[in-house]
């Protein structure tokens, strides 16, 4: 801020430079800021994920509830419902609790994994890098759970997983 002596100041005032000074209000400038607001822009418009996913839920499924709205890219859905019903792609399969679940999941996405190629090839199935998978759980099921469903498909090459909650929007 600048300062600017009055006039009527006796030299006193003037030398010591005390009190009577007028403060004038410099402009400011928000062109940085405004460089700074575009950017931030940029990026959470890169970030937005419109996804068109629908998954229908099977009965007896209470979902965990999210602050974000992104849904996973097409990919498998597998479900567990309270009762620990396991569904993929709204088939069930078995019971998590099943002695031989983590046979019939692994069956089921080698399955799925072979229905990829054959629709797109092997070529172009490792361009398109089919390693997604959307997981549906029950919010009353222990962390076990997924940690089993997660284990059997990443022997399968799924290495990214969407996990697809219940949101709070109006």
């Amino acid at each position: 801020m600048r300062k600017k002596a009055k006039y009527n100041m006796s030299f006193y005032q003037k030398k010591y430079k005390c009190d009577a000074m007028i403060k004038e209000v410099e402009e400011v400038d928000i062109t940085s800021l405004l460089d700074i607001l575009v950017i931030l822009l940029v990026f959470l418009l890169k970030s937005y994920n419109a996804s068109s996913l629908r998954v229908d839920l099977v009965n007896d499924l209470s979902l965990a509830n999210s602050e974000a709205r992104d849904l996973g890219q097409f990919a498998p859905v597998v479900q567990v419902t309270g009762n620990y019903d396991f569904y993929v792609d709204n088939k069930m399969i078995s019971n998590v609790n099943n002695g031989n679940f983590q046979t019939i999941f692994s069956n089921k996405l080698a399955e799925i994994r072979k229905k990829e190629i054959e629709k797109f090839g092997e070529k172009k199935h490792k361009e398109l890098k089919f390693n997604n998978i959307n997981i549906v759980l029950d919010q009353d099921l222990p962390y076990s759970t997924l940690d089993r469903i997660m284990n059997v498909a990443s022997t399968h090459e799924y290495e990214n997983f969407k996990f697809i909650v219940k949101g709070n929007y109006n």
